[in-house]
């Protein structure tokens, strides 16, 4: 999915922040799952089903395949599984949305608010430098 979403930057159709969402996201989700594991193996507070699937929904389920894998967590009961195949499907859906003209008509007007919010806070000069890259299209620079 990764790469799909260079690509996708690549080709001017999302900026750079979608990415960058969905490895902050997923190196959250990943560590989510690792405290769930070690508590369950310690006898410790385990983090909630819902917390889990509340960060795949948010763009964190690349992190959590990379979990269920290496870890071997969440991988065997079929009510949590389903759930999170939802999110992933939802996940793809709405990125794939984003490629069509109302999808990147959205992600656009969304970032051009987010960059004016950005402005209004730190600047013009502190913004173009250090965040507004991540919400430019490549090739709309």
């Amino acid at each position: 999915m990764f790469v799909v979403m260079v690509c996708s930057y690549y080709l001017g159709y999302t900026p750079l922040l979608v990415l960058f969402v969905f490895i902050s996201s997923s190196v959250l989700t990943y560590i989510a799952y690792s405290k769930d594991k070690s508590a369950a193996i310690n006898g410790e507070w385990r983090v909630s089903e819902n917390t889990l699937h509340l960060f795949s929904v948010l763009c964190g389920w690349p992190g959590a395949i990379i979990a269920q894998q290496k870890l071997r967590h969440k991988t065997k009961k079929t009510s949590f599984l389903i759930i999170f195949w939802i999110a992933l499907f939802v996940n793809v859906g709405v990125f794939s949305w984003l490629h069509t003209q109302q999808g990147s008509s959205v992600l656009h007007s969304y970032t051009n608010k987010l960059e004016g919010e950005l402005i209004g806070i730190l600047g013009k000069s502190n913004a173009d430098s250090n965040l507004l890259f991540f919400t430019k299209f490549r090739g709309h620079n």
